[in-house]
């Protein structure tokens, strides 16, 4: 200093002064882990660790097995250590490949149980028609008993006869049950006045539904071939038998006729016979007046091509449902009832429910 003054150093505390003692130097190794305890195992998971849990299927009643889910491994916290990188690698595409294939057979299994069949509501959107023919088939039963007097079968004869006129065939003429009786169904009576009619009464009609329809002579000219658009012929009734069709009681059956086009593009394309069509047919009835189309109470099976008028057909085969069935069938499924819930509602339209008498309280 300037002054030429000495500064003397500040005395030292007694004992070892601080960071005297052992050092600690900074080192780049790791902390040693140990090895899990456990010999390594033969599946490729690391050792003390657990395999994939497996659950059984259960099986129910009816015979049907349960579709599995994909188990979840229970997996504990592995040491990062080099030597064990290795394994837990091997183990998590061991387990990996394990769910993925029993997510597979989960899947399989959900498929198996899924029919397409039972899901009307999808089935109605996609294919009305695969729809309809499913309906049909719930829905089959053998044609209904006569309780009194003729069978059904004889009732479609006697039909027949009734609806026979002295015109010639192809001719225009508007069929008396059309003219005066201003119905398309053929007269039908309950069979309690078939059983109590006398021998000298007149003939009692049937109790069997049918339906004549024969829309050519209503139209105003007739009716155009839908493929060439030549005057189609009317060649009469379709005698080898009527179609199907199922009711919300009993089911009716529809006696059609036969339509004839005889141009020579549709005579060179099938035969001397010339193009044949059933008056039920798609194709004649999209050509129909639209309030007269409406007076057709049925929903029917339709195929790529129009059905026809062969006997393939019409022989009592099941070809349809009525109007009111189809639209009670739709409600339902609006309302979101499954199928074998509108199946048993059905049968409990047709075969009646005994009433519940109650009881009285004494």
């Amino acid at each position: 200093p300037a002054t030429g003054e000495t500064v003397t150093p500040p005395k030292r505390k007694p004992g070892r002064p601080k960071g005297s003692g052992k050092k600690h130097f900074l080192t780049t190794d790791e902390p040693k882990v140990k090895r899990p305890v456990g010999r390594p195992r033969k599946d490729g998971l690391p050792a003390g660790s657990l395999g994939v849990i497996r659950r059984s299927r259960r099986s129910s009643g009816d015979g049907t097995v349960e579709p599995i889910s994909a188990p979840q491994p229970r997996r504990r916290p592995q040491p990062q250590c080099q030597g064990f990188t290795q394994w837990r690698n091997v183990s998590t595409d061991a387990v990996d490949d394990q769910q993925q294939s029993t997510s597979k057979r989960a899947a399989t299994f959900a498929v198996e149980h899924t029919l397409e069949a039972d899901d009307w509501a999808e089935l109605s959107r996609t294919k009305p028609n695969a729809f309809l023919q499913n309906l049909l088939s719930s829905l089959s039963a053998p044609n209904p008993i006569s309780t009194v007097g003729p069978s059904v079968e004889e009732a479609f004869k006697s039909n027949l006869v009734s609806l026979s006129s002295p015109q010639a065939k192809g001719s225009q003429s508007i069929p008396s049950l059309y003219s005066i009786l201003k119905t398309f169904w053929l007269p039908s009576s309950p069979a309690y006045f078939s059983l109590t009619a006398s021998a000298s009464t007149a003939r009692t009609p049937p109790e069997h539904r049918f339906l004549y329809w024969d829309p050519q002579p209503l139209v105003f000219n007739g009716i155009s071939c839908p493929i060439c658009s030549y005057p189609l012929l009317n060649k009469g009734r379709i005698r080898s038998g009527p179609i199907k069709v199922y009711d919300l009681d009993k089911p009716f059956f529809i006696i059609g006729c036969e339509y004839v086009c005889k141009s020579v593009p549709c005579v060179a394309a099938t035969n001397s016979d010339g193009r044949k069509f059933a008056s039920t047919d798609p194709s004649i009835l999209r050509s129909l007046p639209a309030k007269l189309k409406d007076e057709f109470p049925a929903r029917l099976l339709q195929g790529e091509n129009d059905s026809g008028s062969g006997p393939l057909i019409w022989s009592w085969k099941d070809m349809g449902v009525s109007t009111a069935l189809w639209n009670m069938v739709k409600g339902a499924m609006k309302l979101g009832l499954p199928k074998d819930t509108i199946i048993r509602l059905i049968r409990s339209i047709q075969a009646g429910i005994a009433d519940e008498t109650p009881q009285r309280e004494e």
